[in-house]
């Protein structure tokens, strides 16, 4: 880092250093002042680093339990879910390979994406309650469709393939 100028130098001194200002009492606060702006931009980019690590959760963090993914947040994958990513897959493959549509949880939903983009939504998937809901999305409008078993989803073959198609144009 250069050197502060000698105008910061005073000025920060004056507020912090009641004595004169001699050129070597300048030239301490000088190293001082750039060892202080130094630590504090590596805590700022240790903090940022710190809170993209925590956002992240790699596939090492989830566990398998019981038949469900668990995650730390409380969100489980359950079996139907896995179930209905199979099947989702296996739709898609006649267009992209099967490692581009995946899984993300959420708590009142399941999504399912293409290319791990949340941008890019194929379905969502509503199991959970007595109803069960599949909702496959075309230009970014989601159409929900009931549905009895996961089974079922092999009857939106076509609208599962348009909007995996919407993403590969």
């Amino acid at each position: 880092m250069a050197a502060p100028s000698d105008e910061l130098v005073r000025l920060i001194g004056k507020r912090v250093y009641e004595g004169n200002l001699t050129a070597e009492t300048r030239a301490r606060l000088s190293t001082l002042l750039i060892a202080s702006f130094q630590e504090v931009t590596r805590d700022q980019a240790n903090q940022r680093l710190k809170s993209a690590i925590d956002r992240a959760v790699p596939p090492e963090a989830m566990t398998l339990v019981t038949g469900s993914i668990e995650r730390e947040s409380d969100v489980s994958t359950t079996e139907d879910e896995l179930e209905a990513l199979r099947v989702i897959r296996a739709i898609g493959r006649q267009a992209v390979a099967p490692e581009c549509i995946v899984i993300r949880d959420a708590a009142s939903y399941c999504a399912i994406l293409f290319d791990n983009n949340n941008r890019k939504p194929i379905a969502r998937l509503y199991l959970e309650g007595s109803k069960k809901r599949i909702g496959v999305f075309q230009n970014k409008i989601e159409t929900r469709h009931d549905i009895s078993d996961v089974t079922d989803i092999y009857g939106h073959t076509e609208n599962i393939l348009a909007a995996i198609m919407d993403y590969l144009q």
